[in-house]
């Protein structure tokens, strides 16, 4: 005779049933960037990675518990997944709609690119892939999945001094009856007449200097503040700013990366958060019980010590305060998700607004779908640029104070959450929580 074994077990000689390990031996049905977990006659898939990444194979068997203990990192944890050599990606043409990971080669002798025209390939990201036109002048789109022209009349600053005619992945530039295009094929010069660029003919005065930053028509080149040279120009942003690559648009100083908050701000037990222009720092007091952190430049409360907040399901602490930053352009919306960890589900995070800066700042915000949403006001009002340094006295009881920045008659505003995860697997058990200041900085230009 011989005992039959329930599902999930196995026979070892006639009376004994041995649990089978679906994980090891691969014969479970979990996604790449799920955590298999083995159990008696069973298992259970904990989801570790973000979708576009897979658990690494050296991690496989573990739980959650002694990934933990064993210090690896999330980039240890979750490898990216090469979505193109995988097949998974698809990018189409324009010429076929026939899926392509890389561009056909083509025979014909007059194709300068080498490839079939709107032929698209896939180029593997951090976590994703995109689709990459092989041709010039054509740029993919994700809405309509093939290649589409690249209208390059309608870049800023203009392409041609004068006409500009868009082709298929090109353009070409036209001239007055009177006129005729330069070595370059932009610039229209006179028929008996040829000036260098940044000049035009003028029949009583010669080649004259082209004030780029007043054009006769579209739009001025520069983003913020356009000097007009002899010849050119140049384009200038307001303090703590800097130009783009192109010396064209402006994008922020990030103070806190560039000089360090050892060197901006006076204390050790400061945070330093960079703004729209400009830069804060934040003077952290932990209330009492909680410890601060000077690596994370955070307030931790123990469950050994608490009172009054209840502890998450195996954790070590009760709660954590945190400091985040959240730089805005005048009209713009985003939405801050401020929960990534192991086993959490964003949808089954709760948050609680614990206070704020006052009832009426330039900021709308709501929760849901485990996210808060923030936009901007109509109507803002921006404070010169000075440097902010605040004293925060951190929870006590529902409550936080913030003193007056140096300098300024107005608080900051931030909105002071906590938030709660739970396993709804296991009866909406407190799994995660925290706590966030999230000081908002709007700029008072619209970039």
């Amino acid at each position: 005779y011989m005992c039959q074994c329930r599902s999930g077990y196995t026979n070892v000689g006639i009376t004994k049933c041995v649990d089978i390990d679906e994980c090891s031996e691969y014969a479970h049905r979990c996604a790449r960037h799920e955590l298999c977990i083995n159990l008696p006659g069973s298992f259970k898939c904990d989801v570790m990675c973000a979708v576009g990444f897979s658990v690494s194979l050296e991690v496989r068997g573990r739980t959650p518990i002694q990934l933990r203990e064993s210090g690896m990192t999330i980039k240890e944890i979750c490898l990216d997944v090469d979505e193109c050599n995988l097949g998974e990606a698809v990018c189409l043409g324009t010429e076929t709609d026939n899926a392509r990971q890389t561009p056909r080669v083509l025979r014909q002798a007059n194709n300068t690119f080498g490839v079939e025209p709107g032929s698209a390939h896939c180029v593997n990201t951090h976590g994703s892939y995109r689709c990459q036109c092989a041709q010039r002048g054509l740029e993919y789109s994700t809405s309509q999945r093939k290649c589409i022209d690249i209208d390059e009349c309608s870049q800023v600053p203009r392409i041609c001094s004068h006409k500009c005619v868009n082709l298929w992945s090109s353009y070409r530039c036209e001239c007055p009856a009177n006129m005729m295009l330069a070595k370059d094929r932009k610039r229209c010069v006179n028929k008996h007449q040829k000036c260098k660029y940044g000049f035009k003919w003028n029949p009583n005065r010669g080649c004259v200097d082209v004030n780029e930053c007043k054009p006769e028509s579209g739009p001025r080149p520069c983003q913020h503040t356009c000097i007009n040279t002899y010849g050119s120009f140049r384009c200038e942003c307001p303090m703590g700013y800097t130009l783009s690559k192109n010396s064209l648009r402006c994008k922020d100083v990030d103070e806190c990366q560039l000089f360090g908050a050892r060197k901006l701000c006076s204390s050790v037990n400061h945070v330093c958060l960079n703004t729209l222009g400009n830069y804060s720092c934040i003077e952290v007091n932990c209330p009492p019980r909680y410890v601060f952190d000077s690596i994370s430049k955070s307030c931790k409360l123990k469950c050994s010590v608490t009172e009054g907040i209840p502890c998450p399901n195996k954790s070590i602490y009760a709660d954590i305060i945190q400091y985040l930053m959240v730089s805005m352009p005048r009209g713009a919306s985003v939405r801050v998700r401020v929960v990534n960890g192991l086993r959490i589900r964003q949808p089954n995070c709760d948050y609680q607004l614990l206070d704020k800066s006052s009832d009426d700042m330039p900021i709308s915000y709501r929760t849901g779908d485990g996210m808060i949403h923030l936009s901007t006001k109509n109507k803002i009002t921006v404070a010169s640029r000075i440097s902010e340094k605040t004293s925060i006295d951190l929870i006590q009881g529902n409550e936080a104070s913030v003193a007056v920045p140096v300098g300024s008659n107005n608080p900051l505003n931030y909105l002071f959450f906590r938030v709660k995860c739970y396993d709804t697997s296991r009866k909406f058990v407190l799994i995660y929580q925290n706590s966030f200041y999230i000081y908002i900085s709007i700029s008072s230009y619209p970039f």
